[in-house]
C-alpha cells in the first residue's frame, strides 16, 4: 500500500502541473510546489489541503483585476508572470520547513504562522493595488507609486488582516490543543508578519533609478536601458523580504504562549 508521503507527491504533481498548465507556475515553480506540497501532505492531509487554498485563493486573486494592476505598476515592478522556484519557496519554504521538522503543537503553529504571513502579504498586495487609493510610506507617510514596497493602504491593510485571518481559522482543526487562542495567535502573527514585509521593504528592500526618466522602482530595465541603484541593500530582493515575513510569522506565532493554547 501506498504511504501517504508517496501519495502527497503524487497529488502535490498533479495540482503543481494544472498549475503550470493554467500560467501560474513556471517550469521550477512546478518543481518547488511538489517538495513543498508534498512536505504538507506527509504532516497530514490537512496541512495539505491549507496550502491548497492558499495557493488558490492568491492565484484568484492574482487574476483578479490583472490589467488594472499591470496598469498601475508597469513603471516600479517587473511585469507578473509565472511563479519561480524562488517565489514558491519564499512564500511557502518556512511553512514546509517546519512541517517537516517535527509534529510537536508549538511547531504546528509556527508553520501555520509562517502561512498566515504569505497569505496576508499576498491579499494586501493584490488588494492595495487594485483598489486602494495613493499608497503611503509605512514610516513617514509620503504617498508613494502603486506597487512599490513599503507603502500600504487602507483597503490592503484590511486585506491583509483578512487573509491572516482566513488562514487561522484552520488552526483548530489542525492542532485541536491550540484551541480558540490558536486562532488568533495565528491572526496576530500573520498580520504582523505582513507589517515586517512592508517595513522591510521600505527601509532595506533594494530600489533602482532610471537614468533616463528618473523613475524610482524594482525593475531591473527602464526606458530600454538597466537602471542603477537607488536605495536600500542591493541583495535585499522582494523574496527576500518575503522569506522574512513569513520566518517573522512563525517566530511570533512559536512566541505566544499565553494564547496558544487557550
Amino acid at each position: 500500500m501506498i504511504d501517504r508521503g508517496w501519495w502527497g507527491v503524487a497529488v502535490a504533481a498533479a495540482i503543481a502541473t494544472l498549475a503550470g498548465r493554467a500560467g501560474s507556475l513556471s517550469v521550477s515553480g512546478q518543481a518547488a510546489a511538489v517538495v513543498v506540497g508534498a512536505l504538507a501532505v506527509r504532516a497530514g492531509w490537512g496541512w495539505g489541503a491549507v496550502l491548497v487554498l492558499y495557493f488558490v485563493l492568491a492565484t484568484a486573486l492574482s487574476r483578479w483585476g490583472r490589467a488594472e494592476k499591470a496598469r498601475r505598476t508597469r513603471d516600479v515592478i517587473p511585469d507578473g508572470g509565472r511563479r519561480s522556484a524562488v517565489q514558491v519557496v519564499a512564500n511557502g519554504g518556512v511553512f514546509a520547513g517546519l512541517l517537516s521538522v517535527g509534529d510537536h503543537p508549538a511547531l504546528r503553529l509556527a508553520a501555520l504562522g509562517a502561512l498566515a504571513a504569505a497569505a496576508a502579504d499576498t491579499w494586501a498586495t493584490e488588494v492595495g493595488t487594485r483598489v486602494g487609493g495613493t499608497p503611503r510610506h509605512l514610516l513617514t507617510g509620503a504617498p508613494l507609486p502603486p506597487g512599490l514596497s513599503g507603502g500600504v493602504t487602507v483597503a490592503g491593510t484590511l486585506a491583509a488582516l483578512a487573509g491572516a485571518t482566513v488562514t487561522a481559522l484552520a488552526a483548530p482543526w489542525l492542532i485541536p490543543s491550540a484551541g480558540r487562542g490558536g486562532i488568533i495567535t495565528i491572526a496576530a502573527a500573520g498580520f504582523l508578519g505582513a507589517l515586517l514585509d512592508s517595513v522591510l521593504g521600505a527601509t532595506r528592500q533594494g530600489r533602482w533609478r532610471c537614468p533616463t526618466c528618473g523613475t524610482i522602482g524594482e525593475r531591473a530595465r527602464h526606458c530600454d536601458t538597466f537602471t542603477e541603484h537607488a536605495a536600500g541593500w542591493r541583495w535585499m530582493t522582494n523574496d527576500l523580504v518575503n522569506l522574512a515575513a513569513t520566518a517573522g510569522g512563525a517566530l511570533l506565532a512559536f512566541g505566544f504562549p499565553s494564547l496558544r493554547f487557550i
